[in-house]
């Protein structure tokens, strides 16, 4: 054996050496959660707000007023916070993903709008 493998014998590939890092060292205080809060907003983080309510309710009634949109598209999250619209959830094709997308953006105006939404796969 050459000279590095028999110094790096038993001890952890990880720190180096003998002992490492000990569970306290790392639940819970060690880990960094804050790039758990970095993605789009989640149906239960509605804003409470008049403004961001009433914004959800506008697209949705929007939406509801468009019969035939898939069940998919009626059933889309709108996740309103501070004025900011993300639209979550699966559709059932391009065009009413971008007619989604369109009724969210002539309420809330194309700046404040993310469009999210996925095609729902095609049913066998």
């Amino acid at each position: 054996m050459d000279k590095k493998t028999d110094d790096s014998a038993g001890k952890c590939p990880f720190t180096g050496g003998p002992g490492g890092h000990r569970n306290r060292n790392w639940w819970p205080e060690q880990l960094d959660i804050g790039v758990l809060h970095t993605n789009a907003p989640a149906a239960d983080t509605q804003g409470n707000s008049k403004a961001d309510v009433e914004r959800t309710a506008a697209i949705r009634k929007a939406i509801k007023g468009h019969k035939d949109l898939s069940t998919y598209a009626n059933n889309v999250k709108i996740v309103t916070q501070n004025n900011r619209v993300t639209l979550r959830g699966p559709v059932r094709d391009e065009s009413e993903k971008a007619l989604i997308g369109k009724i969210a953006t002539d309420i809330a105006g194309a700046e404040n709008v993310t469009n999210d939404l996925d095609i729902a796969p095609k049913k066998k």
